[in-house]
């Protein structure tokens, strides 16, 4: 059985998920509650023209107004030179984009597009104005938002690649009696603190039915493209 806090983890990833509209699993994800519709995390082509219509300040998100406000984001020009994604592309990594936060008397469309810069392992928050096409401000942020789909399928296959994947089948072919099959693999995870300013996840993996591998819990180290060694507290798992 999963710890409670486990459990807890898994919620919570599963209810972000529910927002989020993944182009590249092709999934169609309505929104969960009190969240905007538009809220995306995905590393997919997505329509970079100006909308023909552009909503009121606090109308959920259309596809067509995220790609718009991705698009103003990546090519303002505080954004820097040679930026990459997870994959180590030209791209600045997409974790999020939302509406943000605003006075009440705001008549502006304002949009928060959160980017990770893994060339530099930096936070990017572009707030941008729908209406003007610009965008009005940047932070660069020191926390670390949660992972994107598509760092948490980029860290799955470091594992799998990885000596740690021997393991995972071994795992897998215990807990279901057949040979791993990635594409069943249902993984899910939350940003931890590992190597200064990197940025790693604490992957946990499930199966058909809800088991969770043995081989789960593993911190995988993004902006070193490594599979962190496993170090268990003297209280925790001593025995077995």
């Amino acid at each position: 059985m999963p710890s409670r806090a486990l459990v807890a983890l898994v919620v919570a990833v599963v209810l972000a998920l529910a927002v989020v509209v993944t182009i590249r699993l092709a999934d169609d994800v309505d929104a969960a509650p009190k969240k905007p519709e538009g809220t995306l995390t995905t590393r997919a082509a997505l329509p970079t023209a100006r909308p023909g219509t552009i909503g009121e300040p606090r109308d959920p998100l259309s596809l067509a107004e995220i790609g718009y406000a991705k698009h103003l984001a990546e090519t303002d020009p505080s954004m820097p030179d040679g930026v990459r994604d997870v994959l180590g592309q030209p791209q600045a990594e997409l974790l999020a984009v939302d509406l943000a936060t605003m006075d009440d008397g705001t008549r502006r469309r304002l949009v928060d597009v959160v980017l990770y810069d893994y060339a530099r392992d930096q936070v990017v928050v572009q707030t941008v104005d729908l209406d003007a096409g610009e965008v009005t401000g940047t932070d660069r942020l020191r926390s670390q938002p949660p992972p994107s789909p598509g760092e948490i399928e980029h860290a799955l296959d470091l594992v799998l690649e990885s000596i740690v994947g021997e393991h995972l089948r071994a795992d897998y072919l215990l807990a279901t009696g057949e040979e791993l099959d990635p594409g069943t693999l249902m993984p899910s995870g939350g940003v931890v603190e590992c190597a200064g300013r990197h940025r790693c996840i604490e992957l946990q993996i499930r199966v058909p039915g809800g088991d969770y591998l043995a081989a789960s819990g593993l911190v995988v180290d993004l902006s070193d493209g490594a599979v962190l060694p496993v170090e268990t507290p003297d209280h925790d798992h001593e025995e077995h």
